[in-house]
């Protein structure tokens, strides 16, 4: 395995703790009740954990430099299983369809973004059948819009669909 990767990894996972602290600073607390945590705190939580293992791998590889020659150290972990291969494009597909899945919440709504994402990712994960797909996709996303939605009482964006769900009764 090529360190100068771990290297490259641990640099972006900390410059992603430094974007999200920064823009955890500018969250401001809304409402009549002041929450002795406040809503700051869960980001700044993640970008503190990202800061840390982000320079534990970098100081970790830097210090193995100075110990080994070479830019290749010896594989960690357990091989892959010979039926189900891990892939850097499948994790990379997967990452990339939950930015997209960000990227696309607030025009097409948590009703058709969500459906959308969760088949891209089992596609991505290698998962054959397109009903078992569909049918998860489906289920998934009524279940934690009605989970997130009644019951937390979350605003989830509903897009092109926000007229229909407050006809039907669907949203507050």
């Amino acid at each position: 395995m090529d360190r100068r990767i771990d290297l490259a990894i641990g640099i972006a996972v900390f410059l992603a703790g430094l974007g999200v602290l920064f823009v955890a600073h500018g969250i401001r607390p809304t409402g009549p009740v002041v929450d002795a945590i406040g809503p700051r705190a869960f980001p700044y939580m993640i970008g503190i954990f990202f800061l840390i293992g982000g320079s534990w791998t970098v100081l970790g590889r830097l210090r193995s430099w100075k110990s080994e020659t070479g830019n290749f150290v010896e594989s960690e972990g357990e091989p892959d299983e010979p039926d189900v291969p891990a892939s850097a494009l499948q994790s990379f597909a997967v990452i990339v369809a939950s930015i997209l899945y960000v990227l696309a919440m607030p025009r097409l709504g948590y009703p058709i973004a969500t459906p959308l994402f969760v088949i891209a990712a089992l596609k991505a994960m290698r998962m054959q059948s397109w009903l078992a797909i569909i049918v998860i996709a489906l289920v998934y996303t009524a279940a934690t819009y009605i989970i997130f939605a009644h019951y937390l009482r979350v605003d989830l964006p509903l897009g092109p669909l926000r007229d229909l769900f407050h006809s039907l009764g669907l949203s507050r």
